[in-house]
């Protein structure tokens, strides 16, 4: 009950307090007869205005900022498509073209009936009229496609496997051209299936994916022994890695970007305005070393001289040095040389780095710069708010940079990405801390 009649009073107040104002308003405004300058409570009242809508444009943007970023991995981006075509202008000679992915999204041939006839009668052994590996190749026949001719019968192989055979002695009257010179045989191979065709007659038919591995376009045939006119192979390459943002998704990064930055300078201009002071870049007397961080940096220069190779600085330096072939950072090793985008971003600093020298300490360079920061950031920011006494005693300096160093030492010396990612996690911590 009293609860209710305080609420009552306090609204009477306001309401004869707004009466009494109105009434005296022939002789001075409100703001004088209350005795404050002219035009205060209107300012105050502009001064909220502008508050909320600051509030309002802050999360506005925040929120514009966030949806956006959620929004660019799913907008569109321009693929480059590649398609290598055999034979080329010239004399009629083997292609090497190792694909990156190694199978093709997809493989068409087109081979004269007569070229096949001719090479046969030629050849002792098995030609082979098409294949996607170097004849005698080490275990390319596993991997390959071959089309081959032996005592006129044909062969498809891919993978190992024979798809199936043709006699090319038994074509059925009616079923192909009757001039051998319109005869042709077709192959067709991608993700769905492959098919082969001697003019209309198909003698291999696979619902599955057995596309072969490519390295290259290989064949027997001879332009100036074979009739090799209507001879025609196609290969796309699988280039969904070769891509480029489309202009769509370069405007939602940058439009994401500037609304994320217009948000935090609202939100700083606020936080101005209830008295909160922007934090120290960085904390008072942070350059002044002291005996821990001489025998930190110490310890990390030394290692940076006597610390053990590892394997992996071996694979990723050979990654580094076949980036300039290939044009970007690749893992060379493994997944068909695929970039590691963004993980392996990190590395493409790395290249210009070892243009200068391959040394192993000049490559730990970047490795021990890392380290050094990022002891600066825990003892400097990462212990102080542990509380006063971590923060005063020496025993607990001397324990953290014991921890650090085991830590860091094993793991953290080479060219791997742990110091990019311990450096990365100390800086966000420190910011949201702070």
């Amino acid at each position: 009950m009293p609860s209710h009649w305080s609420h009552w009073t306090s609204l009477l107040r306001v309401l004869t307090s707004g009466h009494t104002d109105t009434s005296r308003g022939r002789s001075g405004s409100g703001d004088e007869a209350a005795g404050h300058p002219p035009g205060r409570h209107s300012r105050h009242r502009g001064g909220d205005r502008s508050h909320r809508r600051r509030r309002f444009a802050a999360v506005v943007f925040g929120v514009l900022g966030v949806l956006l970023a959620i929004a660019v991995p799913l907008l569109p981006i321009i693929q480059g498509t590649t398609t290598i075509t055999w034979p080329g202008p010239g004399p009629l000679v083997p292609v090497n073209a190792p694909l990156v992915n190694f199978q093709p999204q997809s493989l068409t041939a087109t081979i004269p009936c007569a070229a096949a006839t001719s090479a046969d009668a030629r050849s002792a052994q098995p030609a082979p009229l098409l294949a996607t590996t170097p004849p005698g190749s080490t275990d390319g026949a596993a991997v390959a496609m071959v089309l081959q001719v032996a005592d006129g019968k044909l062969t498809l192989i891919s993978r190992g496997q024979a798809l199936g055979t043709f006699a090319l002695g038994t074509l059925p009257l009616g079923t192909i051209p009757v001039s051998s010179k319109e005869c042709v045989i077709t192959i067709a191979s991608d993700a769905t299936g492959t098919t082969a065709s001697v003019g209309r007659t198909q003698f291999v038919t696979v619902d599955q994916d057995v596309r072969p591995l490519v390295t290259g376009i290989y064949s027997v045939l001879d332009d100036k022994l074979d009739p090799v006119k209507g001879l025609a192979v196609q290969i796309t390459p699988d280039t969904r890695f070769q891509s480029a943002p489309h202009p769509i998704k370069l405007a939602a990064m940058v439009l994401a970007v500037l609304a994320v930055l217009i948000s935090l300078v609202l939100l700083h201009q606020l936080d101005g305005r209830i008295g909160r002071r922007t934090p120290r870049l960085l904390p008072s007397g942070w350059w002044r070393p002291t005996g821990r961080d001489a025998t930190v940096l110490a310890v990390l220069a030394v290692w940076v001289v006597i610390g053990g190779i590892t394997s992996d600085d071996g694979y990723i330096l050979t990654m580094i040095r076949t980036s300039s072939d290939m044009g970007y950072v690749g893992n060379y090793y493994r997944w068909f040389n695929v970039p590691e985008a963004p993980f392996g971003w990190p590395y493409e600093l790395y290249t210009w780095w070892a243009q200068i020298s391959t040394a192993p300490p000049w490559l730990r360079l970047p490795s021990f710069v890392m380290g050094g920061v990022s002891w600066m950031l825990i003892s400097r920011e990462v212990m102080p708010r542990l509380g006063r006494e971590v923060r005063r005693s020496a025993a607990a300096g001397w324990a953290a940079a014991a921890v650090f160093l085991a830590f860091w030492l094993p793991y953290n010396n080479g060219l791997r990405l742990e110091p990019v990612t311990a450096i990365g996690s100390l800086l966000a911590l420190c910011a949201v801390e702070r």
